[in-house]
Parts: structure tokens; sequence; C-alpha cells
């Protein structure tokens, strides 16, 4: 089957199941409107609920190959030797592009955008060039860190890269579980009274300590790895020992909190005088 083709079943594909979800959601509501004498949802409305649903559904199968990429990635460096760690150079970008950003002050300014090819030399004595799998900013960093298998040709950079797309991938899973946990209740009429905290606890958790975690992670990094003059590894290793108060304290409070099941709270019985 063509490339092309296949993208095309595949764009109609996710297409046709987010206007389905998009339809159900829209029948229960109407069907709630007009049990409380309300009006039917509108088109506009319809539309808002489908954009967000399709975004869900359209990036899912996406973030779900990257995750097990990212996961097979975290395994080979853990356990195949194989993989040898190089410094690689950046000699040049290809495919570069103008990307549209804004500074601080709100300003509108371009900046070039590329992927940057590295040149390394690996235990033979043979030098490699490579083209790295991410778009960076032209003349931005002028060397990474990488593990290479020369057996299979992998490169696996383990720069700051690695760490910020698992600290993605794990803010899109915490996202998209509570999405769907929230269409799977609303559309089976599952109690969807404590569906708010258990969204405010997942996000605290799910996202809040992952960034922190990883800024932490990051700083660590930064000290061992980076070449960094010796006032900024002070500074680093004093902001990483600040967050790990934060880091322990969210920890407590996730294994101390509570919260209330509604259908698994105790039903008080009264009773009245003269029984």
């Amino acid at each position: 089957m063509d490339e092309i083709v296949f993208n095309r079943i595949i764009v109609l594909l996710f297409l046709a199941i987010s206007v389905g979800i998009t339809y159900l959601i829209i029948r229960k509501g109407n069907r709630k409107a007009k049990d409380k004498g309300k009006a039917k949802v509108g088109c506009l409305t319809a539309f808002f609920i489908w954009v967000p649903i399709s975004l869900l559904v359209g990036f899912t199968p996406f973030i779900l190959a990257l995750g097990a990429s990212t996961a097979k990635e975290l395994y080979q460096l853990v356990s195949d030797s194989d993989f040898k760690s190089y410094t690689a150079h950046v000699v040049r970008y290809e495919n570069t592009y103008m990307s549209e950003t804004k500074d601080s002050n709100k300003r509108t300014r371009y900046v070039e955008m590329g992927t940057p090819v590295v040149t390394f030399t690996i235990e033979s004595g043979r030098e490699l060039e490579r083209a790295l799998p991410f778009a960076t900013e032209v003349n931005g960093e002028s060397s990474y860190n990488i593990r290479y298998k020369a057996s299979t040709d992998e490169i696996i950079v383990t720069d700051v890269y690695i760490v910020v797309k698992i600290i993605g991938l794990i803010i899109f899973f915490v996202i998209a579980i509570f999405a769907y946990w929230g269409i799977y209740g609303y559309l089976t009429d599952r109690p969807m009274k404590n569906y708010g905290n258990y969204l405010a606890y997942g996000l605290l958790y799910g996202i809040f300590l992952t960034m922190t975690m990883g800024l932490c992670a990051g700083l660590i990094y930064a000290v061992f790895v980076k070449e960094l003059s010796l006032w900024w590894q002070v500074v680093c290793i004093f902001f990483a020992l600040s967050l790990l108060p934060v880091i322990i304290q969210i920890f407590r409070s996730m294994f101390r909190s509570k919260v209330r099941d509604p259908l698994k709270q105790k039903r008080k019985t009264t009773y009245r005088k003269g029984y």
C-alpha cells in the first residue's frame, strides 16, 4: 500500500473516532438537557467539544509510539553494554526552516531551526557523521552526549533532550488518562462527584511532581556532565538540594491524602423518636 494512501486512511480513521465520541457526548448531553427542560447543544458548542477530543484522539497513537521508543531507549541504556558513550560535535544543520517565536516582551522574532548533523570518533578510530533525530535552533548547542551501538548503527541522545521527552510523555499520559476516564464516566453514567478531586490530585502528583523531579535531575545532570564553572556548579547543587524537601513533602502528602469515594462511604442511619 502506498504511504500517502495509508496516511490518509489513518487520518480518516482518527477523524471518524473523534466525530463518533463527540456525537455520543452530544447525544448524552441532549438527553440530560431534555430531562431538565433546557435547550439542546448547538453547533458552536459541538465544535468546541469536538476540537479537544480530536486533538486527544489524534495525539494518542503518536504519543504511545513515542513512549514505546523512549522505553526501549531507556532499557537499552541500562541493559545493553554495546552502547558506548561519545561526545558528538555539531558540524552543520540540515532541513533548516524559520520558526516564529515571541520573546519576554511579546515581540515576534524568527529563529532558524534545523536538524543537527554531528561527528564523533568511535573506539576503532573511525570518524562517523550522523544526523540526530530532532530539530533545534541553529548555532545553539555545539556538542551532544550520545550513546552509539556500532553493530546496529543506533544513536541515543543522552542530553537533556531525553529528560524533557520523558517529562512531556508523563504529563500527556496523566492528562489523557483523566480525559478518557471522564469521557467514559460521562457516557456510562458513572458517579462523577469525586472526579474533580481525583483530577486535582492527579494533576498535582502527576505533573507538578514530575516537573519538580525533572528539574532536580536536570540540575544534577548539569553538574556531573556539563563543563560548568565552580560558581555555576554551586548554584545548581544549591537549587537541587532546595528541591529535595519539596519532592519529599509531595510524596508525604500523596500517601497521607485520602480522596473519599461516595460509593464507599458509610451511610448514616437516623432513627425517629418513638421507634
